[in-house]
């Protein structure tokens, strides 16, 4: 984490939307295979991992949040590759109920993964399981994770400990204390691992 950097503070979920297709476009037409191969691999695809629960959907109420699933759709439409990954338990139950959901917001991917029993224990758990996740597709696609959309910091970043959520809270408060308006969402580049630019929006959506 010590080469995160932010790259842009958000007044809407749109805004950062539309910016984010922006970054990825430009990617896949000018810099995917030689930016794959400075991170060590060997692909020239566009990889978008997306969480679920306060990103796809309302935390609250289930509904969508449309401005994220429109950046889903449109990925998938440009032609990256789209990845599930949430902490929703790995049972069949779940998995129904997630697949008829993704559907429901004719969101398309490339797969969907659930989190197992074990690795919901605790934020810092879940946090090391994504972060496996991410890997694994990394290395299943060729190519790094390029954008990883969610509301909590693990969905980008691998988090071992509360003390590390609270830093990096406090190190977007500090940076977007320059931004004009309220923030709703933040880009970064991660600076190390397997991904390389994270959408953190709002927990509690």
């Amino acid at each position: 984490m010590d080469g995160l950097k932010f790259v842009r503070h958000f007044d809407s979920l749109r805004d950062a939307s539309d910016a984010s297709l922006r970054i990825l476009e430009v990617y896949a037409q000018r810099g995917a295979a030689k930016i794959s191969q400075k991170a060590g691999f060997d692909g020239n695809k566009v990889v978008v991992v997306l969480d679920v629960d306060a990103t796809l959907v309302n935390d609250k109420d289930g509904s969508p949040i449309d401005d994220i699933v429109r950046l889903a759709q449109a990925a998938r439409a440009r032609g990256s590759r789209v990845h599930v990954v949430t902490a929703r338990l790995d049972d069949a139950e779940m998995l129904a109920d997630t697949e008829a959901l993704l559907e429901e917001l004719a969101v398309e991917y490339d797969s969907l993964t659930l989190a197992p029993d074990h690795a919901r224990d605790s934020m810092a758990i879940v946090s090391l399981w994504k972060d496996e996740q991410r890997r694994r597709i990394a290395e299943q696609e060729g190519a790094p994770v390029f954008l990883s959309v969610g509301d909590n910091w693990s969905d980008a970043l691998p988090l071992d400990s509360v003390a590390r959520l609270g830093f990096l809270n406090k190190v977007q408060a500090r940076d977007a204390s320059k931004h004009v308006g309220d923030v709703k969402a933040s880009l970064f580049r991660t600076g190390s691992g397997p991904t390389l630019y994270g959408l953190k929006v709002p927990t509690g959506l």
